[in-house]
């Protein structure tokens, strides 16, 4: 997640790269909206930016990934390698609304919600919010286990649940000794008011 393409927008553009090289023996490739005789609109999008996040000019696989998106907006694959290059190009908050519309448009796809729950479980892991990514990663866990036919990492979700919840007890346990620090030194700073206070009225 350290400005890379993720694992997923990686594999997603190898694949994109295969099926180019079959595809390049034209000169031009042939279009058709529905993508049944030749390219479609879509694909077109979603291979031009392909290129584009792979030389890391994240302005143009931007777009183009929107544009892809304009083609096929419940499409949640669109959706999906946008947020990576937004993610990549440091926008957080519109990574965070990408992800929420891919997450929103795989419902009636087990394998690409799969991959998309994992990505948000690891997003809110970056963001700091232990909370949302343990029930993120369990809601990950909960979903392989419904879709046995669906390839996971569910050995990956256990062990970010085990380090998780270990943040989360010892920030808990930090949280309760700042404040007895903080109540400390409360009880000490009124004292300090208390007996200038008294110094000063004993004169």
């Amino acid at each position: 997640m350290s400005g890379r393409p993720s694992l997923w927008l990686s594999l997603g553009i190898l694949c994109t790269a295969l099926s180019g090289a079959v595809t390049a023996r034209a000169e031009e490739p042939r279009r058709d909206p529905k993508g049944q005789r030749g390219i479609s609109p879509f694909w077109e999008a979603i291979h031009r930016a392909d290129g584009a996040a792979v030389a890391r000019d994240f302005p143009t696989a931007i777009a183009a990934y929107r544009s892809a998106i304009e083609a096929e907006a419940q499409n949640p694959l669109g959706h999906l390698r946008l947020h990576e290059v937004q993610l990549a190009s440091g926008d957080l908050i519109e990574a965070e609304a990408s992800l929420d519309a891919a997450l929103r448009f795989s419902d009636k796809d087990p394998g690409t919600r799969a991959k998309v729950l994992f990505i948000r479980a690891a997003f809110l892991e970056r963001k700091r919010d232990i909370g949302g990514a343990l029930a993120a990663w369990r809601t990950y866990q909960e979903h392989l286990a419904s879709y046995s036919q669906v390839m996971g990492y569910a050995a990956a979700a256990d062990a970010r649940i085990k380090v998780l919840q270990i943040w989360k007890e010892l920030a808990e346990a930090s949280a309760v000794v700042k404040k007895r620090i903080d109540e400390r030194l409360r009880v000490a700073e009124e004292k300090t008011r208390a007996d200038a206070k008294a110094s000063k009225d004993s004169r």
